[in-house]
């Protein structure tokens, strides 16, 4: 990218560091004086420390010298250390604020080179000159330095240090890009007071020098990210999904997932730039330009929300594979609906239902009113302190839309029935309004809210658990949708008639993406079996009591030769001395999906204990030993990426084709969490961003925090609550009424 293209994806106040003559968006906002750049100019100082001229000033130092620029601001660095002056002649002239020096200084027929070159290498008392001085003279000096270890106990080791520009300035630019810093940080006071005390030899980079640090820094990272990517043999599967940002302008995401070779599951954002259209052809074409862009040529699956233009996006990248021969299966593993997704559909109809609505409605009412302002916030938690309610969590408003954040609503709210029941005798103001507003909650309301929150728990807990990033989830697909088949029939046979009609309603939404065969994606099927814990068994035991015995036979004869085809296509990819690297101790398929695992179980979840005791019945357990039996109830987590790095000289193929199977994402969570990012870069202030800018920003933050030592789950849920809370603040309004 040339350095014209980079100075054009800034902000104008981006592009010139004497901006600061005049309050930035910053300072305006904490003014009260955003969107009036005009005002509050009086009390302002230049860089220099001298106060900015007045309009009238300006205007007789533009007729009296001949400065070329009269209308636009000097954006160089040269003009804080120079004096200006009309010289013979009417000529515009600069004098050295350090020496008698004095240049040509019309800065379209001088420039401003020679002033520089003389401020930065000739005066001997420029500060910019001494600061590099001194930098190259203490270079090679290196001091001794104590590193003390994370965590606060005061633990840590001698080492040495020496001081460098370079990569002090690389790791300011890490540091915008990883917290999502405007440019202009580098130049406020506070920053600049800092680094001066931790480092006085730090000479500090302008804003538009930093950006160009912060893009070379996504340069290099992008060159490492596509050589670790080309410079293995395995194939990755991509979660893509659209976005519309504070510019109006469509951005899509691609996210590649792949195991690398120790066996370690990477999540890398490829891409984040505009789209024309939202068309199925048009994000089938981004997709596959992508692909070109990175090499990429081998793709496993493809990961999408169940939009129609996105089905036919991957039918155009299908046709495409299927030409070039590089699909495996036939294109039966190719297109991943995202099963987070899936399950707000089907709690979403749930939720439908007329009389659960209305609770929730009044609920949500109460919820709102008290958390409409502090004084109210306060009477409602002394009602909580009188009727002694023993709750940590503080009240949460639900979004009608996202049936996860109604759960939580109601999960907290039942646990304050007491409360809001007091809070009727003591603001008549709460009984007004929640009167005309639908009614008061009554108790009934809240065990409706009990109720629907121990069935809701299961589908949070199961949407958390797809939506991982750091973690297989294609082997525990089939345990997901087998626990919600059981949620739902268990919920059928319900005696109240308003839950088993929502378990109805549930169940026909379910039955459109899990109930029939043709839809289903049979990387569902094949993960499970290549689970050392599970294999055939697990799934021949799930099936059969999912489906009836006709679609039950079907549906196993298919994952049979799914798995086989499958198998039989990595035979073929891989070369003969792949296949007898493990000297003649190869396994076949067969033994592989079929052998009886020595490890046991890790994670004792339903659908498993159920397998283990179906297993314990039907006699296939008794020639395990006492330790067998022990280790396979043992709980833990199980690391199935970590079992087939163990055994893949036994497994050469199939362990090959299991790390580009347990690749495959379940849910669309690691491209929908980018927009977050998104939201945040391209926010009020830093709208006018180029496209590429806001994809070396976005991209280059993924990748950096891939190669450093931060806590990925803990920051994005810390980040999650902060973007949850300002969405709330956003929705509740402030009761006009005046508090009693």
């Amino acid at each position: 990218m040339l350095e014209s293209e980079i100075y054009d994806s800034l902000r104008h106040d981006d592009l010139n560091p004497k901006l600061d003559a005049d309050p930035d968006e910053g300072e305006l906002r904490d003014l009260g004086l955003a969107g009036s750049s005009d005002q509050g100019l009086s009390g302002c100082t230049t860089q220099s420390g001298k106060p900015p001229l007045d309009p009238s000033s300006r205007k007789r130092a533009r007729t009296t010298a001949s400065t070329p620029s009269s209308s636009s601001r000097k954006s160089s660095i040269v003009w804080e250390h120079v004096t200006t002056f009309e010289g013979v002649g009417g000529s515009f002239m600069a004098k050295c604020n350090y020496c008698p020096k004095t240049f040509n200084a019309h800065t379209k027929k001088n420039g401003t080179s020679s002033m520089k070159n003389h401020i930065e290498n000739s005066c001997p008392k420029s500060p910019l000159r001494v600061a590099t001085t001194t930098i190259e003279q203490d270079s090679s000096q290196t001091q001794l330095t104590f590193n003390v270890e994370e965590g606060g106990n005061g633990s840590g080791s001698v080492g040495t240090w020496k001081f460098s520009q370079k990569a002090t300035r690389k790791v300011v630019a890490t540091m915008i890009i990883i917290d999502e810093l405007p440019f202009r940080f580098m130049e406020a006071k506070g920053f600049r007071h800092a680094m001066k005390t931790a480092q006085p030899r730090f000479v500090m980079p302008s804003r538009k020098t930093i950006a160009m640090d912060c893009f070379q820094l996504y340069s290099d990272a992008e060159k490492q990210v596509k050589k670790q990517m080309n410079s293995n043999r395995f194939r990755v599967s991509l979660t893509t999904d659209t976005w519309t940002s504070i510019q109006n302008n469509s951005y899509m995401c691609v996210t590649a997932h792949y195991v690398d070779d120790d066996w370690k599951l990477v999540k890398r954002i490829i891409s984040f730039y505009p789209i024309s259209g939202h068309k199925g052809d048009m994000l089938g074409k981004a997709l596959e330009k992508c692909l070109k862009d990175w090499g990429l040529d081998t793709v496993f699956c493809v990961t999408v929300d169940n939009a129609t233009n996105n089905d036919v996006a991957v039918g155009y990248l299908k046709k495409k594979f299927l030409k070039e021969k590089t699909c495996l299966g036939g294109g039966k593993f190719l297109h991943m609906r995202c099963v987070a997704h899936i399950l707000n559909l089907i709690v979403g109809d749930g939720l439908k239902e007329k009389e659960f609505d209305s609770s929730m409605g009044k609920i949500r009412e109460a919820v709102k009113f008290v958390r409409a302002s502090n004084a109210r916030l306060e009477k409602f938690m002394g009602c909580a302190k009188e009727e002694k309610v023993k709750c940590d969590k503080g009240l949460c408003l639900g979004v009608c839309t996202r049936w996860n954040s109604t759960y939580l609503m109601l999960d907290v709210a039942e646990k304050y029935e007491k409360a809001f029941e007091a809070l009727e005798y003591v603001d008549p103001i709460y009984r007004e309004h929640l009167r005309a507003s639908g009614g008061l909650p009554t108790s009934s309301d809240f065990e409706v809210a009990r109720s629907l929150c121990v069935f809701l728990k299961k589908f949070y807990t199961l949407t958390v658990k797809v939506s991982g990033t750091s973690y297989v989830t294609s082997s525990s697909l089939l345990d997901e949708v087998f626990k919600v088949f059981m949620a739902l029939k268990d919920l059928e046979k319900h005696t109240s008639k308003e839950l088993s009609s929502m378990a109805a309603k549930m169940k026909a939404k379910y039955d459109k993406y899990w109930g029939q065969i043709d839809k289903m994606n049979m990387t569902i099927y094949v993960a499970a079996i290549l689970d050392p814990r599970k294999k055939l068994g697990f799934v021949d035991f799930c099936i059969k009591r999912m489906y009836n015995d006709a679609e039950y036979s079907d549906l196993l004869k298919t994952v049979q030769e799914a798995t086989k085809e499958l198998f039989e296509d990595y035979k073929k990819l891989l070369s003969p001395e792949k296949g007898s690297s493990s000297g003649g101790n190869d396994a076949t398929m067969e033994e592989a999906v079929t052998s009886v695992n020595p490890l046991g179980e890790g994670n004792e979840e339903s659908a498993m204990d159920m397998f283990w005791k179906h297993e314990m019945e039907s006699g296939k357990e008794e020639n395990r030993s006492e330790l067998d039996v022990y280790l396979k109830k043992k709980g833990g987590d199980f690391d199935v990426l970590g079992w087939w790095k163990m055994n893949r000289s036994r497994f050469p193929i199939l362990s090959y084709m299991t790390r580009d199977v347990l690749t495959v994402p379940v849910s669309t969570v690691a491209s929908e969490s980018a927009f977050s990012t998104g939201g945040r870069v391209l926010d009020v202030y830093r709208s006018c961003l180029n496209s590429k800018f806001v994809q070396a920003l976005i991209c280059g933050q993924d990748w950096l925090r891939g190669t450093l030592d931060i806590n990925l789950n803990a920051d994005m849920e810390e980040q999650s609550e902060f973007d949850q809370l300002a969405q709330e603040l956003k929705k509740v309004s402030i009761d006009p009424i005046i508090d009693m």
